[in-house]
């Protein structure tokens, strides 16, 4: 009836009558309306909303929230898309309180938007949007950005924006803190889901405890208690699946916070949090009662493609018939493509997209490999990785193609090549040893236990600035060395690898940026000592880069340009603690002499920022650059601290002017934290870094460390490489042999010298003398087919050489700090 008197006034021309609706529809009346009757109310008026702003107010108001209630966002947006057909974004409201009503709109817009998992649509429409003055209205922005920058993998981003919104909440006057209660209760669903992205398993266990520890006067008794409540409920719950003596302690609470929610986006969370708990105590009826009333999700957001996948699961472990199960195949393949579009269509910047960031979004890609693996073998399974990887930002700079598993095997996999490709996830991950006689599936611990192991060993690389090391600092470091690569290499993993000399790492980054030529072998030696060793976090990249190889050149005609100097100009200074000056000789003088060809040089003060540019106009075989590094922070950009040139010009090298200019070959890069940027799992960091923007540039590959180097042992370590590269070795086979010989015994130099790595493609000589080569292979990350010879010779041949001189041990030398 109600619906009926409204309509027929929305209809009416009479001043009154309109003046007099949106005060109407805010009586109760309205509020004792369900949602689907709210809805048809405001799809039953909006034909007749044309040109009357004072019926904004309803619009968003109250039919937006139904939707949401109802879990149909879609149809959500699509009001809202009519309604800002006839009100723009842009429109100049007449009173505070209807622009106040088009902000809520905006709000609405980006939550809708963002539940149905168009989050470059969300991304760019808050871009666009004017910043909010109202401090309330400047949380929810944050709140959104944050929800935004995990959905991307820009995990410290989010941080950032968490971090601001609780600033404000704190500093909010008593009105405005009453104000925010919804706000706040989002946040801290927004905490929770970043933590989970980070599977930050410790985080996850305090931000639990805080919420149990939250006063009840800093929330509103009824319905924010209830919102918290069920966060609390999440957070529980991933805790139980990270310590399950806990996991009692979930199914009731899940069931509690259930009673507090109707139908709403939180309750649809908890649901499937219930279905997870439930699959992992191994309650298969308990967990497809939880994922019934998930059955019909329609949005593509991450709760209804984990539906998806959590019930793919359930039936794969009820043995349902194999029709059944190509089914969940094929319609989890549906999602995956959903996924790729959408993340495609958000534009490349400066900070990068995680699209393989974990949590949830996980949950998809690894039932769909584990049904392809059951079903169809290990090269389905591979094929779905390989989409994955195009989707990573250097891919899609590069204009990636397309590749098939056969094509990967044949063109980069001759004998004694092989990869290894780790997909991290949540409760169990998987890892992929390819190589040209097959492909073997290993299954290891979870996300969060393989970052835990690399984390130690990359802090206790970092604590490794005296060479030699005391003994005790020395045995903390191989422990940990050798505890990561029992995990990584494990079963057929280190099987595979006993076959091969040349080896590609493919996931590094999403182990949290492993170091894998500092991984001690049973044997006593480190990975990057026994094998050459590159690392890529896409295979379909690498095979690109080995087919534009260019053809191995006689060492007169390689290209080479070689800039170094200690002598930043003041910007760069001021930035860092780094002192200027420093002696180059007479370990520079000695590097160029085993340079391959005639070097352009500019040493010192002509080794600027511009001398670069405009050399860059040239194709370059070989690039060397020495100098201070600067790793990239929230204030500035990664930069080489080159020499200032007198005039304004800026002296730094920034990555951003790496990026503007056309780059080739092989780069070395010796300075501190070239390969250091935000960590950005999924994703190569091609943005972030200054080797990743040398590979963006168009650099075949890139020689550099995350670590701070130490100008000493990385001369030597340089010098070694340059030799071996003019002898005909590849980059990744150069700095093998490089490893070996400046380390000459010393293990703590050993392990220095392991964090200098290859990025790229590692495989493929820059000169030769005239002695015949191998076809070009490049190993994603291992690089460097050795030229004409197999593994024995070439052990064969290191003994001979040591017992002709012995190998120069490079005294590391102070470090450079940057």
């Amino acid at each position: 009836m109600l619906v009926e008197r409204l309509a027929k006034m929305a209809t009416k021309d009479r001043g009154a009558s309109l003046q007099a609706l949106p005060g109407m529809l805010r009586r109760p009346p309205l509020d004792q309306l369900l949602p689907e009757q709210r809805v048809a109310l405001a799809q039953s008026l909006a034909p007749h909303l044309e040109g009357r702003p004072a019926f904004h107010a309803w619009f968003l108001t109250k039919f937006i929230e139904s939707v949401i209630q109802l879990d149909d966002t879609s149809a959500g947006l699509e009001l809202l898309r009519a309604c800002e057909q006839r009100w723009p974004s842009d429109h100049a409201w007449p009173s505070d309180q209807e622009r106040q009503w088009a902000r809520y709109r905006e709000v609405w817009f980006v939550d809708c938007l963002m539940a149905e998992g168009h989050i470059a649509s969300a991304k760019d429409r808050i871009e666009r949007t004017p910043a909010p003055v109202d401090e309330v209205d400047r949380l929810k922005r944050l709140r959104q950005q944050a929800e935004i920058d995990i959905a991307l993998g820009r995990l410290e981003l989010a941080a950032r924006a968490i971090a601001s919104a609780q600033t404000i909440l704190e500093e909010l006057s008593p009105a405005d803190q009453d104000r925010a209660t919804e706000t706040r209760a989002e946040l801290m669903y927004a905490q929770a889901d970043l933590l989970l992205a980070a599977d930050d398993e410790a985080g996850i266990q305090a931000h639990l405890e805080q919420l149990r520890r939250l006063p009840p006067s800093r929330i509103r008794p009824a319905e924010q208690a209830a919102r918290l409540r069920a966060i609390e409920a999440l957070a529980l719950s991933l805790v139980g699946e990270i310590h399950p003596e806990r996991s009692a302690e979930v199914a009731p609470a899940i069931r509690t916070a259930l009673t507090l929610q109707g139908k709403s986006r939180l309750a649809r969370q908890l649901m499937v949090h219930a279905a997870i708990d439930a699959l992992q105590r191994g309650q298969l009826d308990e967990a497809e009662q939880a994922l019934q009333p998930l059955a019909n999700i329609r949005a593509k957001d991450r709760q209804g493609w984990v539906t998806r996948a959590l019930t793919a699961r359930l039936h794969r472990l009820q043995r349902r018939d194999r029709p059944t199960l190509l089914t969940h195949e094929q319609t989890l393949r549906s999602d995956l493509d959903a996924m790729i579009g959408e993340w495609k269509s958000v534009p490349l910047s400066e900070d990068g997209t995680g699209f393989l960031r974990l949590g949830r979004r996980m949950i998809t890609i690894h039932e769909l490999l584990e049904l392809s693996l059951e079903l169809h073998g290990p090269e389905a399974a591979l094929a779905h990785v390989l989409a994955v990887h195009e989707c990573t930002s250097l891919s899609r700079v590069r204009s990636i193609p397309d590749c098939t598993v056969s094509q990967l095997c044949k063109e980069l996999f001759p004998p004694g090549h092989g990869a290894l490709v780790y997909l991290p996830a949540w409760q169990q991950s998987l890892a992929f040893a390819i190589d040209s006689t097959g492909i073997r599936v290993e299954r290891l611990p979870r996300a969060s236990e393989l970052r835990r192991l690399t984390d130690i060993v990359r802090q206790e690389l970092d604590a490794l600035t005296v060479a030699p090391a005391d003994t005790e600092q020395l045995e903390v470091v191989r422990a940990a060395s050798r505890a990561s690569a029992q995990t990584l290499l494990q079963g057929s993993l280190g099987r595979a690898l006993r076959e091969w000399h040349h080896v590609t790492f493919c996931g590094s980054m999403l182990l949290g940026g492993l170091p894998s030529e500092a991984l001690e072998l049973d044997t006593g030696e480190l990975l990057g000592e026994r094998y050459a060793v590159a690392t890529t976090e896409s295979l379909p990249l690498l095979l690109t880069l080995q087919r534009g190889a260019a053809e191995p050149r006689d060492p007169g005609l390689v290209a080479t340009r070689c800039f170094a100097t200690l002598t930043p100009g003041a910007e760069f200074l001021a930035s860092c603690t780094v002192q200027p000056g420093g002696s180059l000789d007479p370990g520079w003088a000695q590097l160029i002499a085993g340079v391959p060809g005639t070097p352009f040089e500019c040493v010192g003060d002509r080794a600027t920022a511009r001398s670069f540019r405009e050399s860059s106009a040239r194709h370059w075989d070989l690039t060397l650059l020495l100098a201070h590094g600067r790793p990239r922070s929230a204030a500035h950009p990664a930069a080489l601290g080159l020499s200032p040139t007198g005039d304004a010009e800026p002296a730094d090298l920034t990555a951003d002017a790496i990026r503007a200019t056309r780059q080739h070959g092989l780069v070395m890069l010796a300075a501190c934290y070239a390969n250091r940027g935000p960590m950005r799992l999924g994703d190569d960091s091609v943005t972030a870094t200054l080797a990743g923007a040398f590979l963006q540039a168009g650099a075949q590959a890139v020689a550099a460390s995350d670590a701070p180097l130490r100008l000493g042992l990385h001369l030597a370590m340089a010098r070694a490489m340059l030799a071996e590269i003019a002898s005909g070795a590849s980059a990744a086979e150069a700095a093998r042999r490089a490893r070996r010989e400046v380390a000459a015994g010393d293990r703590a130099a050993a392990y220095l010298a392991a964090q200098i790595g290859i990025h790229g493609l590692g495989g493929g000589a820059i000169a030769r003398q005239g002695r015949p080569t191998w076809p070009l292979f490049a190993v994603a990350l291992a690089g460097a087919a050795l030229i004409g010879c197999s593994w024995g010779p070439v052990r064969r041949r290191l003994s001979t050489s040591s017992a002709q001189a012995p190998p120069r041990r490079a005294e590391p030398g102070p470090p450079l700090d940057g």
